[in-house]
């Protein structure tokens, strides 16, 4: 099963949801009027607030699947008839309070909430002390196979793709803020996560400059064995290409079965 995949690494507005939406609402529109038969779109980390601006987090934060602008994001992945992943910030309300997180929503062409990742790898400063952290990693059935999410530090840590791994997943989504100078680090990871686990990683970073943060962009989508397929510079662009989950099932019974001996490690 081949589907067609869509990285939107954009420039975010800080604090302004309205702005951001609008932008990613006219990227999809754009990608979709320019290749029609792409299926799923993906967007940065925190696209709906920008990111250097714990301040307005709180403010800004949507109740999913309710809140407004995942009700407006929703209405658009069911006019384009496309899946749609977006960063934003979460709340959530419990006895101990209120709660926030940095969170990936996977909506589904019908507009459903079909997929949702807290990030568990917090980045020590303003990140960690606004949000709380993650402790799941879920992955979700789709028509075409298991799709797994990570949050842009999350990548840095083999055991996180390697879990959705173990749980099936064949393709994994990024979505980063993750800044220069270090690109090394990145292209590292990402080439790393998709040889350890042998999946595609559909990677969406941002693009421009926050207040004291630069991003590097360089989104890409990666094979199952750690080769670039597509990549984009470090300004705004879209990277498109073809994620073949069939392709991810014939190589785990081959040669790049790097997760056949898993039982192997368990209880050491």
């Amino acid at each position: 099963m081949k589907i067609r995949v869509a990285c939107s690494q954009i420039d975010c507005v800080l604090g302004d949801k309205k702005a951001n939406f609008e932008k990613m609402e006219e990227q999809i529109k754009t990608i979709k009027a320019r290749e029609p038969d792409t299926e799923l779109i993906v967007f940065p980390e925190l696209a709906l607030n920008g990111y250097e601006c714990a301040e307005q987090f709180e403010a800004m934060a949507e109740v999913c699947p309710s809140g407004e602008y995942i009700r407006r994001m929703s209405r658009t992945a069911r006019d384009c008839k496309v899946h749609i992943a977006f960063g934003l910030v979460e709340r959530e309300s419990g006895e101990d309070g209120t709660r926030l997180y940095n969170t990936a929503l996977l909506l589904d062409s019908s507009g459903t909430v079909i997929g949702r990742y807290r990030k568990a790898h917090l980045v020590e400063g303003f990140e960690s002390s606004s949000f709380c952290r993650g402790n799941e990693f879920p992955v979700f059935d789709t028509k075409w196979g298991k799709i797994g999410m990570m949050i842009c530090w999350d990548s840095a840590f083999p055991e996180t793709a390697r879990t959705l791994a173990f749980k099936g997943a064949e393709l994994i989504l990024v979505l980063a803020a993750w800044e220069k100078p270090h690109d090394f680090d990145w292209d590292l990871v990402l080439a790393a996560r998709a040889f350890d686990n042998v999946a595609y990683i559909a990677a969406c970073n941002r693009a421009g400059t926050d207040r004291s943060l630069s991003y590097l962009g360089k989104s890409k989508l990666v094979a199952p064995g750690g080769r670039v397929l597509e990549e984009c510079g470090d300004g705004e662009g879209i990277v498109t290409g073809t994620v073949d989950f069939g392709k991810v099932r014939e190589m785990r019974q081959g040669y790049y079965d790097l997760i056949r001996n898993a039982d192997f490690y368990q209880g050491m």
